[in-house]
């Protein structure tokens, strides 16, 4: 194994995301592929479930993203 496949297998992907506050669930959602497609989506807290659209919205756009590529 090279020294360059050693560094591109310990990346790991990392997200944050940090709540707003007191009460307020973190309503965030991240999504990587396999073949490094990124999505990220802003869950809007003050709308009907949003967390479960966000992390719908981002799986189907890199879905998508992998059928296209």
């Amino acid at each position: 194994m090279t020294s360059a496949t050693v560094r591109q297998k310990a990346r790991l992907p990392l997200a944050f995301s940090v709540p707003k506050g007191g009460d307020w669930r973190n309503e965030d959602s991240f999504h990587r592929s396999t073949k490094g497609v990124y999505a990220l989506s802003d869950g809007a807290s003050v709308s009907f479930d949003s967390a479960s659209w966000a992390r719908i919205l981002v799986q189907t756009l890199v879905s998508i993203s992998m059928i296209a590529a």
